[in-house]
């Protein structure tokens, strides 16, 4: 049973805010007051959990979508395959330029460049780099990082290769180290052995960039791979020594056959087209 909130002692202000709601008016004036605290704080909490629950949803869903563009940032990949008997210059995201030598696969993370400007190769390039924050190339165990310069990489099957033409390269190996300054140029000699010559030429270091072949006491074997290679022929070798040396210096702008006769005539060997890219060479008998 309800009471009239004259006999409560309310005044008329009171009375106006009680006359509108449900409260039952036989309690004292302070027991009114805590009941209406009550169902305020009660108000305040469900209408607090409406607004962080979506709250809450977006902050996730931002979350999530960060993650997934900072996934896609850093595997997201562009890859250069250069095809045999192909030599192709390439502009890199920040300007760096990169010239690919026949046989070579090249791969950057485009978006990823300006947090780590670094590629992964395979085969031979050179590389003229602007200056910035730190380049690397990694090549297998092997990692060449510089600042801004110019160097020229061979990495193919198990040889590895660094020839630093201006500004300075560094050549890491597992725990070891190497710093190269112009002209000095890095050779792996054995499993974990390395050799580096200094004050050698730009035209006995990287010859492919200047149009020419040149060797100096090379392996056979490597100079007919090079020579498959900058073709894109197959030379088949009958019955010879793959651990004879060859000396020569000539421009690649001849022809195929051309090169092979130069190659053959002063080691005494011959060859024969067999079709119109394979070849066969044996030593000439005696």
């Amino acid at each position: 049973m309800k009471s009239s909130l004259h006999n409560n002692g309310l005044s008329d202000e009171e009375k106006m805010l009680f006359s509108k709601s449900s409260i039952e008016y036989g309690k004292t004036k302070e027991e009114i007051w805590a009941s209406l605290d009550l169902k305020d704080d009660v108000s305040s909490d469900k209408l607090k959990s409406i607004h962080i629950y979506p709250i809450f949803l977006r902050v996730a869903a931002m979350i999530i979508f960060m993650c997934g563009l900072g996934l896609i940032a850093r595997f997201y990949e562009k890859s250069i395959n250069v095809k045999l008997g192909q030599f192709i210059s390439y502009n890199l995201p920040d300007g760096s330029l990169v010239h690919l030598n026949a046989d070579s696969y090249l791969k950057y993370y485009p978006i990823w460049w300006w947090m780590e400007r670094e590629v992964i190769l395979q085969g031979e390039a050179f590389f003229e780099v602007k200056k910035g924050s730190k380049f690397s190339v990694y090549s297998g165990d092997y990692a060449t990082e510089v600042l801004g310069t110019t160097f020229n990489i061979f990495t193919r099957k198990s040889g590895y290769e660094v020839f630093c033409a201006t500004g300075k390269v560094q050549v890491k190996h597992f725990e070891n180290t190497s710093i190269l300054n112009p002209g000095d140029y890095l050779k792996k000699a054995g499993s974990n052995e390395i050799l580096i010559e200094h004050e050698v030429s730009k035209s006995d270091a990287m010859a492919w960039r200047l149009g020419k072949f040149n060797y100096n006491t090379t392996p056979i074997s490597k100079v007919m791979a090079d020579v498959e290679r900058h073709y894109n022929i197959d030379i088949q070798m009958q019955l010879i020594d793959r651990d004879i040396y060859y000396t020569g210096f000539f421009d690649r702008a001849k022809s195929a056959d051309t090169t092979l006769k130069i190659i053959c005539s002063s080691l005494g060997f011959s060859f024969k087209k067999e079709t119109s890219r394979k070849y066969r060479i044996k030593r000439i008998a005696r």
